[in-house]
């Protein structure tokens, strides 16, 4: 199974509920690739990703009780999903799969589009059914306090958190707002 929680993948769970996941803005490059605005805001986009992932991972790295609380977490969201009926293990390794096709995939462009979309769909299907699950007032209290407690770390770790995610947040609603405008023409 896949973990959600791993060094170097995605911005962990905390980034994914605050700011939904910047693998759909990723994803959408082949639909974004004419626009250089788009391409410009992907790209510093992924720079505040990547800063804050090196402050989070350095963060989990130095504090054993985090790794714990998100190891905590990580399982209490998971059998929500379950109990919920989704099965995210099997939502995680589709992701992975397709994330993988669409990089080694050289193919014409309505082929990787389709995969594209496939991923897409997959990740918006693994983001509702996280944030049903959220929904539990148990689960939620948990990620409350792990959010709270990683973002502490990550501020002990690194000052600039705080303006590197509000920053992240900007960047996402200027993608979002760049994406509604172009599917309105």
């Amino acid at each position: 199974m896949v973990k959600l929680f791993s060094q170097g993948r995605g911005v962990l769970l905390i980034l994914l509920i605050m700011v939904m996941p910047v693998a759909f803005a990723q994803t959408d490059r082949s639909f974004s690739a004419d626009q250089a605005d788009s391409q410009v805001l992907l790209q510093e986009l992924e720079q505040v990703q990547q800063q804050l992932l090196q402050i989070q991972s350095a963060a989990m790295t130095e504090n054993p009780e985090l790794q714990e609380q998100a190891h905590s977490l990580q399982q209490t969201l998971l059998k929500a999903m379950r109990d919920n009926g989704f099965e995210p293990g099997e939502s995680l390794e589709r992701v992975e799969q397709l994330q993988q096709r669409l990089q080694s995939e050289h193919g014409d462009g309505a082929q990787r589009e389709a995969i594209a979309d496939e991923l897409r769909q997959e990740q918006q299907r693994l983001v509702a059914a996280e944030q049903e699950a959220l929904e539990s007032e148990r689960v939620r209290q948990i990620s409350d306090e792990f959010t709270e407690n990683l973002l502490q770390a990550m501020r002990e770790q690194d000052p600039q958190t705080d303006a590197l995610v509000l920053e992240l947040q900007q960047k996402h609603a200027q993608l979002q707002e760049l994406i509604t405008a172009r599917s309105r023409r």
